[in-house]
């Protein structure tokens, strides 16, 4: 079956007395990745004009090991830095020692995020150091000029798994959530209709179908909805009817069994489209990008610092000067364009 290419056009407005924008959650990274992975290059050179655009100035570090219950190593992990109003810093991967590292981090709060590879099986439940299963109410760290331990212990992950009936045709993902939507974990929906998802933190959790570039189902439909309750160490079996979006219905809870192989998109987006126009004193740059399956985030470099923007939404973000601006988007497996200067 062929699949649905996805084009999506973002406007970032730039002005001199512009506000700044929001920040996203999805991390990079994936199968094949290094260990531990650095933020964004030292900078970007256009060899046209021999400018570049330099990426955050590395500051201070936050590191620590990240294991499961018992002290056994979480290997291959994302651990993600947020500042404590949940806005998106920096990312980097566990090590096979669970050891990982996060650079280029400006003293100030921040929250840690860790979570299971996207699509792939899971022992250990996405978390926030401190023990918090949830953003909003996860421990805030205070980092100065010098590098910050932060050791984080997992609980045992709970799974949900199931079949989706009467969907329409096209590739689909079953999402669930639990406190934010920084709180998601997401599985592909087979040939069968059948999905399975790794990594939970027991707790409720509310869940959702995509078909393609829809917007997405949510089960059941009508509030109130109360979610479905999964428990540490098993999986929870639902059924999800997309012609009634109805409530899921439970059908069992049982141990744990050895998910079925998810294929992870492994194909990086590419923007199509970077155009700066000038109106007036401002400027303004105007982003097209495409990708297999969907668009996560824009990140645009420019003036020394990198910002990051939730969805695809418009944003203004203040620009000194005339320096030159680049910009790279992020899909939801977590590739990342290479970079491309605004014209």
């Amino acid at each position: 079956m062929a699949r649905t290419r996805v084009v999506a056009a973002l406007t970032v407005g730039v002005c001199a007395a512009g506000v700044g924008i929001g920040v996203a959650q999805a991390g990079q990274g994936g199968a094949g990745s290094p260990p531990v992975t650095q933020t964004d290059p030292e900078f970007i050179t256009d060899s046209a004009s021999a400018g570049r655009v330099a990426a955050k100035v590395s500051a201070s570090s936050i590191r620590g090991r990240v294991t499961g219950v018992g002290g056994s190593a979480a290997a291959g992990y994302l651990v993600e830095a947020y500042t404590s109003d949940g806005n998106f810093m920096n990312d980097a991967r566990s090590d096979s020692n669970g050891r990982y590292a996060l650079a280029s981090l400006q003293p100030g709060p921040y929250k840690i995020k860790v979570s299971p590879q996207p699509g792939g099986p899971a022992s250990w439940a996405a978390g926030w150091a401190g023990g918090s299963p949830g953003l909003l109410t996860a421990r805030v760290y205070s980092l100065g000029t010098t590098a910050l331990t932060v050791d984080v212990q997992l609980p045992r992950a709970a799974g949900l798994s199931g079949q989706v009936q009467s969907r329409p045709a096209g590739p689909a993902t079953v999402t669930a959530c639990g406190q934010s939507f920084l709180d998601c974990r997401t599985a592909n929906v087979n040939g069968s209709g059948r999905f399975a998802i790794t990594g939970l933190p027991a707790g409720t959790v509310s869940v959702s179908l995509r078909i393609g570039t829809r917007a997405p189902l949510v089960f059941p439909k009508q509030p109130p909805r109360a979610g479905v309750r999964v428990v540490a160490g098993a999986t929870t079996q639902v059924v999800l009817n997309a012609a009634t979006q109805g409530a899921p219905q439970v059908t069992a809870t049982s141990p744990p069994k050895t998910p079925m192989p998810v294929r992870r998109d492994t194909a990086a987006p590419a923007v199509t489209r970077a155009t700066l126009v000038r109106v007036g004193a401002a400027r303004r740059v105007q982003v097209a990008a495409t990708d297999n399956v969907g668009l996560a985030r824009l990140q645009i470099s420019f003036g020394g610092r990198v910002r990051v923007s939730r969805g695809f939404t418009t944003a203004r973000v203040a620009v000194p000067g005339n320096g030159a601006v680049a910009v790279r988007v992020a899909d939801t497996s977590g590739n990342w364009s290479p970079w491309r200067l605004a014209r």
